[in-house]
């Protein structure tokens, strides 16, 4: 009966390994959803790598290149005339300055024009007066080629702002259609994102539900951290790609829908624990000898007029643990609750705790019914 015993042993009592296997496995799982999620962030980059519509090339195709280069010849004529200008007013700026010395000798000139009887010195005087009047003269003609570049300029001008103004407006009006685009590339890069991402979250998630089932499947791990690794992925392309004001409200939904998941699980636990999770809380109780349905201390032997709970446990029942099951030779029932906590081993006639599945003496199992 006891082969038998041991071909039927539950699953729920299949090894799982030692400390340091188990924390290698978790640090793997760790390790393995990081480099998932970098495969699945170069998958992104290269869809992310698609060029969209450039802004310069549209830009330059909507103004028109006939408009663009008479903006640029204009910039280069309003510029030349710019600089003719300034050569002419620093030319005449050096033509009034010579005036102006030669003004302060004018009244002298001719005072002695008037005076003198030489007429050698009558010809020089006159030259020189001459000269002050040629001088006038260019200081006149230099400031008619600054008007008229003036007014050049000026025309020049208004025709750019005219071009300017075109150009300003074309470039609205393509800005506003480079945007849609642009828009179109970016739904565009989302929905190849989203299309990569979700059939593969749901392919991995159908498969990682149905092996949750299977208790220490192998490939358990491995799912859960590609779940985990494509859900992250997931929410940042969610953030990247849709409206801020979308996004809080999906953000925040699905937040509330994974605690709500989470709440679901625990009360689950709590109200319908699974064989593996019942028997846990079985031996904890038993191990500190207090009743594993209502937590009333288990008083037989010389801790009959003891009393602890499960926080004082381990000081009021040191070193009295061996003595405590040498003094179980009859069954036991919790006076609390009424639960049968030790019985008879129908195989080998010692007493066993009746909540838990095996037999101390002679290993024999037996089915153990949940009680919740």
């Amino acid at each position: 009966m006891n082969d038998q015993s041991e071909k039927k042993a539950a699953p729920s009592q299949m090894k799982k390994g030692t400390w340091s296997v188990r924390t290698g496995i978790l640090l793997s799982t760790i390790f393995l959803a990081v480099l998932f999620y970098w495969f699945l962030g170069f998958a992104t980059h290269d869809i992310r790598s698609i060029k969209g519509p450039d802004y310069d090339l549209f830009l330059e195709e909507k103004i028109g290149k006939e408009l663009k280069d008479k903006q640029e010849s204009l910039g280069a004529e309003i510029s030349r005339l710019n600089s003719e200008i300034r050569a002419l007013k620093e030319e005449q700026a050096l033509k009034s300055s010579g005036s102006k010395n030669m003004e302060a000798t004018l009244e002298q000139l001719n005072k002695q024009i008037a005076s003198t009887k030489d007429d050698a010195e009558r010809e020089r005087l006159n030259r020189r007066l001459d000269d002050f009047l040629k001088i006038q003269q260019e200081y006149q003609d230099l400031l008619g080629k600054i008007s008229q570049s003036t007014l050049d300029r000026q025309a020049l001008e208004r025709e750019m702002n005219e071009v300017q103004k075109e150009i300003g407006s074309r470039d609205e009006a393509a800005s506003l259609e480079w945007r849609k685009q642009m828009d179109a590339h970016r739904t565009k890069l989302a929905l190849l994102e989203l299309g990569l991402m979700v059939p593969l979250l749901l392919l991995a998630g159908y498969a990682l539900l149905r092996v949750q089932k299977k208790q220490g499947s192998l490939l358990f791990p491995v799912l859960l951290a590609f779940v985990c690794a494509t859900l992250v992925r997931l929410f940042f392309t969610l953030h990247e790609y849709l409206p801020r004001i979308w996004f809080k409200y999906i953000a925040i939904v699905a937040v509330i829908v994974v605690i709500i998941r989470f709440l679901v699980y625990l009360v689950g636990l709590a109200t319908r624990p699974r064989p593996d999770r019942l028997l846990l809380q079985y031996r904890q109780a038993y191990e500190k000898y207090l009743c594993p349905i209502c937590e009333y201390p288990i008083r037989v032997g010389p801790l009959k007029y003891l009393f602890w709970t499960r926080k004082s446990a381990v000081k009021t029942l040191a070193g009295t643990q061996k003595r405590q099951a040498a003094s179980l030779s009859q069954p036991y029932t919790c006076p609390a609750c009424g639960q049968n906590l030790f019985e008879t081993c129908p195989d080998c006639g010692n007493i066993r705790h009746s909540l838990m599945e095996h037999c101390e003496h002679c290993g024999a199992r037996k089915e153990v019914k949940t009680l919740f």
